[in-house]
């Protein structure tokens, strides 16, 4: 009987050793609390801002950004100058957002919060074509799967993530990709701060943008661009449009004053005609505006960490385009 104990746990004892290391590490961050505001490169963003929200016994907040990473760049107290002295911003993001998950989580938000006064909605082509969950753990959704409600299965899916070839890759940062990572940290409001991208851009942008030409990662490369705009695919089809309806009626069910705005990105690509159409059909043309294409905004490179974000600078501004025009 001893013999065969001493068996087992010989066999078992590399698992266990292995659950004890990942407990410890916790590369997903799901298990340990890693401060009231975790920095954004967190392994599990939507987490973060799941936890930071649902921190107060009452959520305090009346007035949502939401949209993608690329909308953690409107600065939230910019964003309250143009609204009621009642209003209290908080960043309500998604690594990699579209349709389906920003439904989930404003459905959360109206079930959970007394009022929803403002919404900024940031869209674009990647945002507007999602209709369904991604299922890797980065995209995982607390919002509809609750931590404290579907406890296990949550952590199995952080497991799982944890063991896939991106979910090492995340967490050891290997090759050289990830070499030109600065210093950011986020607020209590969910607002990505890149104090390292901006003192470098503003101290020397040639070299910070030589740099991003030298990352083998596309990611952060800036493509090459026509000097003809380009009009990209038509993506709202019945699916989207459904979700996007869906959004709208929250909106307008809780008496909420929205703004939806189609993002300025680098590869100057036009909404689609036919989606303008749909956004003005569902949204109200009065509250659609739409930045994409070739514009005074997407000519200069300056205006971006790399080929997906733009800069706060950016934001503001076209803050003060859409609040002049009310």
């Amino acid at each position: 009987m001893k013999t065969l104990l001493l068996k087992t746990f010989g066999f078992l004892s590399p698992f266990i050793g292995f659950l004890l290391l990942y407990i410890y590490i916790d590369p997903c961050h799901v298990i340990w609390d890693f401060g009231e505001y975790p920095n954004y490169n967190a392994r599990n963003a939507a987490f973060t801002s799941y936890k930071i929200l649902t921190a107060h016994d009452s959520i305090p907040y009346n007035s949502f950004i939401v949209g993608s990473s690329r909308s953690l760049n409107w600065p939230w107290k910019e964003w309250e100058k143009y609204l009621d002295s009642t209003a209290m911003a908080f960043h309500l993001d998604h690594s990699g957002d579209g349709n389906y998950r920003a439904l989930e989580r404003l459905q959360y938000v109206y079930n959970h919060v007394k009022e929803v006064r403002h919404v900024l909605l940031i869209v674009d082509h990647e945002f507007l074509s999602e209709t369904s969950h991604p299922e890797n753990i980065q995209f995982r959704n607390p919002w509809q799967m609750r931590p404290q409600k579907d406890y296990l299965a949550f952590q199995l899916a952080a497991l799982k993530f944890s063991l896939s070839k991106e979910g090492i890759q995340s967490y050891l940062r290997l090759g050289e990709d990830y070499k030109f990572i600065l210093p950011s940290y986020i607020d209590e409001r969910r607002e990505t701060h890149n104090i390292g991208k901006e003192w470098a851009i503003k101290c020397d942008p040639a070299y910070y943008y030589e740099n991003l030409a030298r990352q083998h990662n596309d990611y952060y490369r800036f493509p090459q661009r026509d000097s003809i705009e380009q009009v990209g695919e038509p993506i709202l089809m019945e699916e989207n449009v459904r979700l996007l309806s869906e959004i709208h009626n929250l909106f307008v069910n809780g008496g909420t004053d929205y703004k939806v705005v189609v993002s300025p990105l680098y590869d100057q690509s036009k909404l689609n005609p036919s989606d303008k159409i749909k956004l003005d059909s569902i949204f109200g043309k009065e509250n659609v505006y739409d930045f994409s294409g070739i514009n005074e905004f997407t000519k200069d490179s300056l205006n971006y960490y790399e080929a997906s974000h733009y800069r706060p600078c950016v934001s503001e501004q076209l803050l003060k385009i859409i609040y002049s025009t009310k």
